[in-house]
């Protein structure tokens, strides 16, 4: 009798956690909410509430997904074991013998070789986040919004299909939003100020993203009719 593998089942459920969109949504919306806590920083209660915000968003992010989906997406398409994070537990070892009979060696080392790469992805990635995050707020010149979006373009469209699910549209955009305010730069910025401008209209075009595709969902899955008795 043919399995299907353990990577084509975690294909599936990563496909499936994303699908509804509410992953995309709610990380936008902490780098909303993170953006705006740089541009409104002469509110020093405003910006304490937005930083608390933020701080529940990014500690309590799969907490607040999983609630969502237990509301919108598990009624209409059932439940489906999320894809494995490495903030999650471990699940219990299993027993030597166990291992000894089940392990797959060409399975194990094509394992292993993809945690290798994705540890890899991640450093390139957190050096490339790191240089637009630093060019925005230390250079002065309104020229480095363009090449912060072309570097955070790149940093997403190496992560898509891998950490995480946007479409092309708001991949392609990101580097629109750096030229924008390279063209048209607000006015008496701070090098806060200028972070946080990038950030925020990053965080909307994401949760825009998200909106999109939770709507799709709901669409293609209505709720459950009760059948009258």
């Amino acid at each position: 009798m043919h399995r299907k593998s353990p990577t084509a089942a975690q294909r599936r459920a990563w496909n499936y956690w994303f699908d509804d969109g509410l992953p995309t949504l709610v990380g936008g919306f902490g780098c909303f909410v993170f953006g705006l806590s740089f541009i409104f920083d002469r509110q020093p209660l405003f910006r304490l509430l937005l930083a608390a915000t933020y701080c529940v968003i990014l500690l309590r992010n799969r907490s607040i997904i999983e609630w969502l989906k237990a509301r919108l997406t598990y009624p209409r398409t059932g439940y489906v074991t999320p894809p494995y994070s490495s903030q999650d537990e471990l699940p219990p070892l299993p027993d030597l013998t166990s291992v000894s009979l089940q392990a797959d060696p060409a399975q194990m080392a094509k394992t292993a070789s993809e945690q290798h790469e994705r540890k890899q992805r991640m450093i390139l990635v957190l050096a490339m986040l790191l240089a637009a995050v630093l060019g925005t707020m230390f250079i002065d010149h309104p020229w480095t919004f363009a090449a912060a979006g072309i570097d955070l373009g790149l940093a997403l469209w190496i992560m898509n299909g891998k950490d995480f699910r946007l479409s092309w549209i708001v991949i392609s955009a990101i580097p629109l939003i750096g030229f924008s305010l390279a063209i048209f730069p607000p006015d008496a910025m701070t090098p806060a100020h200028r972070l946080g401008y990038f950030v925020t209209a990053g965080g909307l075009l994401i949760v825009t993203d998200g909106v999109v595709a939770l709507i799709r969902y709901l669409w293609r899955n209505p709720g459950l009719s009760v059948p009258a008795e």
